[in-house]
Parts: C-alpha cells; structure tokens; sequence
C-alpha cells in the first residue's frame, strides 16, 4: 500500500447511550523515494530491432538523502548507467536492451542500495516482449469433423528477423498422413492431406519441419481434432447447441412432472392437486405439518 489511505472503523463501548462509536483512522505511507516510471517497458520490439534506451528519474521522497547504487546486474542482455543528478536528491537511470533475444520475454530487476536505513533497498523493473524467432501461420492442423473427402491444409514459416531461411524438410509421425513441401512464386508452404475416413485416435500426432536455420533447425506444427479438444467446424457446433436445448428441454419437462412423495408414485403434481392439498392443510393442522415436509411444494 501506497499514498494516503482511510479506514473506517467501528468501537464497541459499555456506554448504553452510544454502545458502538465510528472513527475514520487515515494517514500517508512514506515512501522513501520516488520513481517515474515506476517499470520501463520496452513494449514489443522485433529481434532485428536495436531499440533506443529508456529512461527514469528517481527523487528523493519522504526518507534522508538518496545515497543510490546499483548492486550486481545478473541478468544478461541489458546496459544500464545510473547517473546523479542533484546530489542526495534526484538521479537519472537509464536502460538499454540488447540484442541478440534469446527467449520471447526479456526481463530484469533492478535492485538499488538506497542509503535510507527505513528502507535500505528498492527494485525497478524493466520488461521487452519479444516475438518468437519463428511463427508457423496457422500455427495449428485442426482437422475438421464429419469429412466428406479428403482434407488438405498448409502451413507456413515466417521468420521474425530479416534473414531469410529454408524449409529443407517435412515430415509426420502418423503413416496414414501425407506430407509434401509446395513452392510457389519463391514462398514456401507445408501441405497435410488427410484421408475421409482417418481416424486421429488419442496419439498426439505433429508435423515436423526441418529448416537450415542453425538457431530453430525443427519446428513442431501440432494436429489437431475437431471432436477432440480442438476448433469445431461451424455443423458440429450447431449440432452440439441443438443437442444442449434438446437436454434442457427434458429436464424442464421432468421437473415440472415431479411425483408426490409419499404417495402413488405414478400420480403428477398439478396445479389443481395443489389447490386442494392446500385448502385440506388449513382445515387441518397436521396436513399444514405434512404440506410444509413436502420437499414438492415450492
């Protein structure tokens, strides 16, 4: 918690006049110093990117002098200088990504000795959000249900540098499944063909690309059922719908339909045996008992 706060708060008392008294307890939370921002983003940067560093001011705040140093930078792929700019009172950090981005999140905290024995140390983060280095688009064979005939779809790979690489390779773990590499106007696609009657059991099944990218050689392309976890076609999800109102249907019907307890297990609740229990259970308090036992009656 930060900044000012207010809390109420109730008091009980022994004093018959005013047995419960209400106090408002407010106040401020130091801070010992002050950041803007308090994270460095980067936002989303390419990997052929060199993005320009950022910067934030750190101020002295409710706390001493700022006696500010950086302590060890473990985390690789970042610059930072930390420089004063008005002694014991403000400074200046800035903040530098560099490539090459080894993963898809890049991120550091920035630990700081402040100097102010109330609060000895504070941490700054800074973040990059950084593209895969290679995209299967789709990413994804999602094989449709209810096939008619045989189902082809394909696939292909962009790279998110400036380089361009080669698929030299395909392949499928499953040999019902056919695989091929298709090149058209200088742009490289990878094409599944599924038989009508193929049947993907439960065996997760991928297809394998091989490139001559020394960084990402294979890419795994996952397949995918329709009936099976994954996307429906548009005819299975509007049978599945018309099945759901179909079963709701049935269950509105027996609720409506339920038995009297306790009796002949064939007779039906109606709004006319209803009336009449109700009518008897005025006359005769013990019917009242046994009416309000009745788990039936709502």
């Amino acid at each position: 918690m930060k900044g000012t706060f207010s809390r109420k708060i109730s008091v009980s008392t022994n004093d018959p006049n005013a047995p419960t008294v209400k106090l408002t307890c407010a106040g401020k939370i130091l801070e010992p110093l002050y950041m803007n921002p308090k994270v460095i983003s980067f936002g989303r940067i390419s990997r052929k990117d060199n993005p320009p560093p950022k910067t934030a001011t750190i101020t002295r705040g409710d706390g001493g002098p700022l006696k500010l140093k950086l302590k060890t930078l473990k985390t690789p792929g970042f610059k930072v200088e930390l420089r004063e700019i008005e002694a014991g009172e403000k400074y200046e950090l800035e903040v530098q990504i560099i490539p090459p981005f080894d993963s898809r999140r890049t991120r550091v905290n920035l630990e700081f000795d402040t100097g102010i024995p109330e609060s000895p140390t504070v941490t700054l983060r800074a973040y990059a959000s950084i593209p895969a280095r290679v995209t299967a688009i789709p990413r994804r064979f999602t094989i449709p249900g209810n096939r008619q005939d045989v189902w082809k779809a394909s696939t292909r790979l962009v790279w998110d540098d400036a380089v361009s690489y080669k698929i030299l390779e395909a392949s499928v773990n499953d040999p019902k499944l056919t695989v091929r590499v298709v090149e058209k106007s200088g742009t490289q696609r990878v094409e599944l063909e599924v038989p009508k009657d193929y049947d993907p059991g439960t065996t997760p099944r991928a297809v394998t690309i091989k490139t001559d990218d020394a960084q990402m050689p294979t890419i795994r392309v996952p397949i995918l059922s329709a009936s099976r976890g994954g996307r429906m076609s548009d005819e299975e999800r509007i049978k599945r719908k018309a099945a759901a109102r179909a079963a709701a249907a049935r269950n509105a019907a027996s609720r409506s339909n339920r038995v009297i307890l306790g009796g002949d297990a064939s007779a039906k609740e109606t709004p006319e045996s209803v009336k009449r229990r109700i009518r008897a259970s005025k006359a005769d308090p013990s019917a009242k008992k046994a009416e309000n036992k009745n788990p039936n009656i709502d």
